[in-house]
């Protein structure tokens, strides 16, 4: 109960810094528009994980979907980066978005966004090297360059956090270089500009499958709970529910088979719901490398 209470606490001091942060670009009567509004049009975004002809590969097709049975037009959207999907993201610019769970609770809470459903799975990190890479563990990293995607990326806080546990110290035992995507990250190993990438295991299969080559996972990171759709409070009832159930029922109807690898064993119910619960373990993260 007091572990509970404390928690509570945090969200609050959490949320409350939150938004002193997006409260300038951000207006929080977006966030009260009546629920029951509707809108003939729908925008969809995405946060960019992917090279862009990939993620609309996968998520175009999911887009049409809902359009379909929403009986209205849902635009695909993205970013050019994960700082500009963020910006948009805090202004309430979509009215649907897939985001990554740091953001959720940093930017898309605040901006009154509610969940959905998520990815069926776990989201951690893996380091990979090459194959024929001498390195054993993550202690061997020490005075070695490592790649990772953007800095404000999911898989990035997990890979610095599993580094500090490791007893790593992040601004002398390692040099950090920020990619502006997982397939970079991975290049710079495929490459020997680094000795290891810190990427997730759904972007090395696609990764490995499209460059024909083999990496060596080093070492894995502990899970949270997956990426996430919300949506806007201006999405009516009505809408929101069939946004769900056809998500949770997509067989992924247009999705290339090879792009379908970033749903893992779970393609055939690639989603699952999501509660605003599900993502308190997300403050022990930040409260851990707030300490480096």
């Amino acid at each position: 109960m007091k572990s509970k209470f404390i928690l509570m606490q945090i969200r609050v001091v959490f949320f409350s810094l939150m938004m002193c942060v997006v409260g300038n670009s951000f207006s929080p009567a977006q966030a009260e528009q009546p629920k029951d509004t509707m809108k003939d049009s729908y925008s969809m975004g995405v946060f960019p994980f992917l090279p862009s002809a990939r993620l609309e590969g996968i998520f175009a097709p999911i887009a049409a979907e809902l359009s379909g049975n929403l009986g209205k037009r849902v635009d695909y959207k993205s970013a050019s980066s994960f700082e500009k999907f963020m910006k948009k993201l805090s202004m309430g610019d979509f009215d649907v978005a897939l985001v990554q769970p740091f953001d959720y609770v940093k930017i898309a809470v605040p901006a009154g966004y509610q969940p959905v459903v998520a990815r069926n799975g776990k989201l951690g990190a893996v380091f990979v090297v090459l194959q024929d890479s001498p390195l054993q563990s993550l202690q061997d990293l020490k005075q070695k360059t490592i790649a990772m995607a953007p800095e404000v990326a999911a898989l990035s806080y997990l890979a610095k956090s599993a580094l500090v546990e490791a007893g790593l110290d992040l601004t002398k035992d390692v040099t950090i270089k920020y990619q502006d995507g997982h397939h970079s990250c991975l290049q710079q190993v495929a490459t020997a500009k680094a000795a290891a990438c810190a990427t997730g295991e759904p972007a090395l299969r696609i990764f490995e499958k499209k460059m024909m080559m083999q990496l060596k996972i080093l070492a894995r990171t502990p899970t949270i709970p997956d990426i996430l759709f919300v949506v806007h409070p201006n999405v009516s009832a009505r809408d929101k529910d069939i946004i769900s159930k056809t998500l949770l029922n997509t067989s992924l109807p247009g999705v290339p088979d090879d792009l379908k690898l970033i749903f893992g064993a779970n393609k055939e119910s690639p989603f699952i719901p999501a509660t605003d619960q599900d993502y308190d373990v997300i403050y022990t993260y930040w409260q851990r490398l707030n300490t480096q």
